[in-house]
């Protein structure tokens, strides 16, 4: 069986041998009547880019061959079929030159004629060496270009984000309270409110590997990802050749990983992201592409697609975070809430001598991940001492909503300087 020199380009069919090589050496030409005498030499090479079979018969020292172009060519048919084409140095799809000496002889030829690889062919050359019987060369030819083995991966990932909800509320005591006193207490709470989740962050994550199973190395290979069938927009985030990392370009879908050598394998790393957020699709099917050099479709191979889900939360965001709780200038408490939860605190509010003070009491609600993000609830209470008419009135109004407690009057006018000394208490 002859295996032709599988390569990705052509000598320049022109009659100068200079591009080839021993490698591409199959066999003598002998021609008749004995057939014994090797005068020529056979070479083949084909060009997996262009899907051509190159051939070359070069004489021996002092040996010359017919003049004639439809002397020389071949005959050739898939193993196994009796459809059979012949090409010659005169049929027009064939690409062919002679090679001469310098008193014009014929000494060789160059001919590259289009075969489809992937199969093995019956092959009979012939060359015509003038008054001799022409020489034929025949064998089975294997025509089998590096295919590159093709492996995808996509894995769904999503996230959870909860929104919270919060209120502040204050319980007035009940009843009047009584004259003389000095401090109101009330009860201050907060309620966070975990709300429902929503899914954010849909996002899609594989690779694409290319790997050279062959003999030979195959150049400008490129690794694309395609994409879904559910719309996202994707991009090769990271790729390799051989264990050797290739820059990427921001926002391409596609890198050319150069030539992948016999044995090696090429990924490229992508991620696709989806705008659409709620409980929208939940799973898709993702698609690639590889290309290298030959005749269909530039070598293109399209991946089958992979089916993929988003699984399971990756991150939960805001499942849990802090009530921070304020009053007045003191230092704030902190509570970590998970869930919905009513945090009470009692506070007694000390009743000024004279006029009013406003108590606030501030909660907010903290993400340590997303400083822009702090809904909070505030309540101010408003505690006032007055007298009217002789008679001491000392009224708590609760701002938003307002809420005013009168204290009881005493049924004895009392001056303000003794008012002021019962409400301080003793010096």
């Amino acid at each position: 069986m002859f295996e032709p020199t599988h390569t990705f380009d052509s000598p320049v069919i022109d009659g100068n041998f200079g591009e080839w090589s021993g490698a591409d050496l199959i066999g003598p030409a002998r021609p008749g009547p004995d057939f014994t005498e090797d005068k020529a030499a056979v070479s083949m090479r084909y060009d997996c880019r262009a899907g051509t079979l190159n051939l070359r018969v070069k004489a021996v020292e002092g040996v010359t061959l017919a003049d004639d172009p439809k002397l020389h060519g071949g005959t050739f048919n898939v193993l196994g079929s009796t459809d059979t084409t012949t090409f010659t140095g005169a049929s027009p799809e064939a690409e062919f030159s002679f090679a001469r000496n310098g008193d014009n002889d014929v000494i060789g030829w160059e001919m590259s004629i289009p075969i489809a690889d992937g199969a093995i062919y019956e092959g009979i050359g012939t060359t015509d060496f003038g008054g001799d019987s022409p020489a034929e060369f025949s064998g089975a030819i294997d025509i089998s270009c590096p295919l590159l083995e093709v492996e995808k991966t996509a894995k769904g990932e999503h996230d959870l984000l909860y929104d919270w909800d919060i209120d502040k509320t204050v319980t007035l005591p009940d009843g009047d309270p009584a004259p003389g006193t000095t401090a109101v207490d009330v009860d201050y709470n907060v309620t966070a409110t975990r709300l429902a989740r929503t899914v954010i962050n849909r996002r899609l994550a594989g690779s694409i590997t290319a790997t050279n199973e062959g003999d030979i190395a195959v150049p400008d290979v490129v690794l694309s990802e395609k994409g879904n069938d559910i719309g996202a927009g994707c991009r090769i985030v990271g790729a390799s050749n051989d264990g050797v990392a290739i820059p990427v370009k921001t926002k391409t879908a596609h890198i050319a990983v150069g030539t992948l050598e016999a044995g090696a394998s090429a990924t490229a790393y992508y991620v696709c992201s989806y705008a659409p957020k709620g409980e929208a699709a939940t799973s898709g099917v993702n698609y690639g592409q590889v290309n290298w050099p030959g005749p269909e479709k530039g070598g293109r191979y399209d991946v089958d697609g992979v089916a993929f889900d988003f699984g399971s939360p990756d991150k939960s965001y805001r499942d849990t975070v802090s009530l921070v709780d304020k009053f007045q200038d003191e230092k704030p408490t902190v509570t970590a809430v998970s869930e919905t939860n009513t945090v009470r605190t009692s506070r007694s509010l000390a009743i000024p001598t004279e006029g009013c003070v406003t108590y606030t009491n501030t909660a907010t609600l903290v993400d340590g991940k997303k400083k822009d993000w702090h809904p909070s609830a505030s309540v101010s209470t408003k505690v006032c001492n007055t007298v009217a008419d002789g008679v001491t009135v000392i009224p708590t109004e609760i701002a938003d909503p307002t809420s005013v407690v009168p204290v009881k009057p005493s049924t004895k006018p009392v001056r303000r300087s003794s008012l002021r000394a019962a409400i301080r208490g003793p010096q």
